[in-house]
């Protein structure tokens, strides 16, 4: 709760100066837009990223873009903090804490979980898909993660990262459930788009 507390309330202090929209937020949250108006990626506009994004923002397009940019920026700012609390769970012992300080201060972070960004999202859904391997994962846990690293992959492709060390990390026999946990849900979340396309 500590870790958590501190990580969201780094984020979410006003950085000296504000937070200047970058380029990348104003295509997301533009794209989320026109996803909301029913104009498809892919096929009504140029967006070279998977859907994850769009799809994490069009619940928040009905306030508009500047509503949509301040609900981003929270969501991300509070996906950072899980992301924070995750490595407490993934590292352990008197690791744990200089691990989720180093995820709390380190700027590159901070920056990037204040905005709308591809990083904060790729990023939580990986953690926490090393979390449910950790230990002794279940078959239920496998297909679980297999999950989360689909929603890794959908946000920004470098999400094959994570799952390759949930690969890695998920113990023998259950692999293959985590491989087609993971085909199953990019299939079903990309499928759309590849057949209006």
């Amino acid at each position: 709760a500590a870790v958590f507390a501190t990580a969201l309330a780094v984020r979410l202090l006003p950085a000296r100066g504000g937070v200047p929209v970058d380029y990348d937020e104003g295509v997301y949250v533009t794209g989320a837009a026109l996803l909301w108006k029913g104009l498809l990626p892919y096929r009504d506009y140029v967006f070279l990223h998977p859907p994850g994004i769009l799809l994490f923002l069009v619940p928040w397009g009905l306030g508009g873009p500047l509503f949509t940019l301040g609900a981003a920026r929270v969501a991300s700012s509070i996906l950072g903090a899980v992301s924070a609390t995750l490595m407490t769970r993934l590292v352990s012992g008197r690791a744990a804490l200089p691990v989720a300080l180093f995820w709390i201060l380190w700027p590159e972070l901070v920056s990037s979980e204040r905005g709308v960004f591809l990083e904060p999202l790729m990023n939580c859904a990986g953690l926490a898909a090393l979390v449910v391997l950790k230990g002794a994962p279940t078959v239920r846990g496998a297909t679980f993660a297999g999950v989360l690293c689909a929603a890794a992959l959908l946000v920004k492709v470098w999400g094959g990262v994570w799952c390759l060390m949930a690969f890695l990390l998920c113990p023998q026999p259950l692999r293959r459930r985590l491989v087609l946990a993971a085909a199953a849900t990019l299939g079903a979340v990309t499928l759309p788009f590849i057949l209006a396309s």
